[in-house]
């Protein structure tokens, strides 16, 4: 299982992981199961959307940082 860190500029942006909400950042998720962790997307009211696809190889745990533009 795999750790997730979630931080964004702004704060409290909602964290959508695979297309369902998780919570607002700073957010840290812990014992996901990496192949069903895959896509995460940020959203704040006034600002663009952000997504991206999580890449785990080995990896057992992985900060995101997000800017979030409007």
């Amino acid at each position: 299982l795999v750790t997730l860190h979630v931080e964004s500029t702004p704060a409290e942006a909602e964290v959508f992981l695979n297309g369902q909400s998780v919570g607002k950042t700073p957010l840290t998720l812990t014992r996901l199961e990496p192949t069903a962790a895959r896509i995460i997307e940020l959203r704040a009211r006034g600002y663009i959307p952000q997504r991206r696809t999580l890449e785990w190889d080995d990896r057992t745990e992985q900060r995101q940082q997000f800017t979030l533009q409007r």
